[in-house]
């Protein structure tokens, strides 16, 4: 399994539904290298009770295909474990 980077598919995920897309940056990503297994790790289960509802899992799986992440017909698996600690986004102001 190889990680895989889904801000992406998170933007196209926000203007359905936001709530979704917010959990979703906070979660590591792995994807087989068929593309047809993809593992998401959210950090609690409250994360992942958000990510594996219907409505949820069909935004995922929607952004995933357009954003080249898996192919159609692939298994998603939430799982529950340690996140990887994102970087803080670059502040340009912080470099003046």
């Amino acid at each position: 399994m190889t990680p895989v980077d889904i801000g992406d598919a998170a933007e196209r995920i926000m203007a359905q539904n936001p709530l979704c897309a917010s959990f979703l940056r906070e979660c590591d990503c792995f994807v087989s290298g068929d593309k047809n297994t993809v593992v998401i790790t959210a950090a609690n289960d409250f994360a992942r009770g958000i990510l594996s509802s219907d409505s949820a899992m069909q935004s995922i799986k929607s952004a995933f295909i357009m954003c080249r992440i898996m192919q159609s017909g692939a298994q998603v698996t939430i799982n529950v474990g340690e996140v990887r600690k994102k970087h803080p986004p670059i502040d340009e102001l912080e470099e003046l």
